[in-house]
């Protein structure tokens, strides 16, 4: 007799636990999943970046541009600088552009990472290599 576990087992299993060592395994098993599925998804082509291009927002469209006209890369304190957002409306930015792109069962349009600068830490915005190589070849456009 196999038993289904819920999401909500799963949870209620590991709020339970209080070795570390067991926490941080369950933490890179579930990251190397979700790396694994998002490898799965597939690359941006131009038709679909248009459709994903025309349901964005003003901001979430100069997300974007911010990114690709600093050479596909920016930290997190670069894009608050030119553009005067907050923090957290970069982060609702990102999450609202990468949504929309996993609900197309895309890759990630930005992905982020952390990174030490001048001796702190910063969050380093990257856009997907593909949809670089299409507005570099000029197949899309950011306007």
């Amino acid at each position: 007799m196999s038993a289904s576990l819920t999401p909500e087992d799963v949870i209620s299993w590991i709020n339970s636990q209080n070795d570390v060592s067991v926490l941080n395994r369950i933490i890179k098993a579930a990251t190397e999943q979700r790396e694994r599925i998002r490898r799965g998804e597939a690359s941006w082509n131009a038709q679909a970046f248009d459709e994903l291009w025309r349901g964005l927002s003003d901001d979430q469209k100069r997300f974007i541009r911010e990114v690709y006209n600093n050479g596909g890369r920016i930290t997190r304190n670069d894009l608050m600088q030119r553009t005067g957002w907050t923090r957290g409306k970069v982060t609702g930015l990102l999450a609202g552009i990468n949504t929309r792109a996993r609900n197309m069962r895309y890759k990630d349009v930005i992905t982020r990472r952390d990174v030490r600068r001048n001796g702190d830490w910063d969050i380093e915005y990257e856009l997907d290599s593909s949809i670089l190589n299409l507005v570099r070849s000029g197949q899309i456009s950011l306007t």
